[in-house]
């Protein structure tokens, strides 16, 4: 007897309660900010995967150039702007999170300011 109670007061609670709606991932178009000028081979790389990455994702992907300051500017960028997933940065492996900066004011880090 006390266990069908238990069974049921569970089966009215789940009843009851309103399932979450989730958030879909992307809600927004993807920018992918490449820390080089246009037509280098990691620009070339992110347009190539542009419309693969648009295509299942099914939002589309705006290839934004940020040169200069070898990097920096558009790690920065990155660093920056919202932590939902839809700004991303395509560099070389390992350059920009690996590397000290030799600039002691600078406002962000790529270890301190990014998340997987």
């Amino acid at each position: 007897m006390h266990g069908l109670r238990f069974v049921l007061s569970t089966f009215f609670l789940a009843a009851l309660t309103q399932p979450s709606a989730a958030q879909q991932f992307p809600s927004k178009p993807i920018t992918m900010v490449v820390p080089y000028a246009p037509g280098g081979n990691v620009d070339v790389t992110a347009r190539v995967l542009q419309a693969a990455i648009g295509d299942a994702l099914g939002q589309p992907v705006v290839i934004e150039n940020r040169p200069g300051g070898a990097g920096l500017i558009a790690g920065d960028y990155v660093a920056r702007a919202d932590p939902d997933g839809h700004t991303l940065l395509a560099d070389r492996t390992g350059r920009s999170f690996s590397a000290r900066s030799p600039w002691p004011s600078r406002p962000t880090s790529g270890s301190r300011h990014s998340r997987p």
